[in-house]
């Protein structure tokens, strides 16, 4: 829904609050949306809309989140070796896509070019495990 808020260039029948008429050139909240490609309205008076937010907050109250940041908990490592770190992450994403064309094409020699992919990723899990190890996923 689209919430707008602006003066009533009409008369309006009913406030969906209060159910009260909305004269012209009062101060309102418009809410618009569509459903089913046809367009729906509802009009509120400035007040009500107000007093309507606030009922629902009352109802509603703030609960803070156990969990503050989203998301994994980031590795305790320095800024440097972070970098590092998604760099080799960065190329060996690299040389698994390498793997899976070699392996889907199969041109000729395609088993030698297979195995240096494969020592390429072996040494960069070597250059990995220090800066907080091998992801699971990489020999699963």
């Amino acid at each position: 829904m689209h919430i707008s808020c602006g003066y009533a260039k009409k008369l309006i029948h009913e406030c969906d609050f209060c159910k009260g008429s909305i004269v012209m050139s009062e101060p309102i909240f418009r809410g618009v949306w569509y459903l089913w490609k046809r367009q729906h309205r509802r009009y509120w008076h400035f007040n009500c809309y107000i007093d309507q937010a606030k009922l629902y907050l009352e109802l509603n109250p703030f609960v803070p989140s156990e969990h503050v940041n989203g998301g994994r908990p980031r590795m305790d490592i320095s800024p440097g070796d972070r970098r590092n770190r998604k760099n080799l992450l960065v190329q060996a994403s690299k040389v698994r896509t390498q793997m899976k064309e070699v392996v889907e094409y199969k041109f000729p020699g395609w088993e030698l070019n297979l195995e240096s992919l494969q020592f390429r990723l072996r040494i960069l899990a070597e250059r990995i495990e220090p800066i907080g190890g091998v992801p699971k996923k990489w020999f699963t």
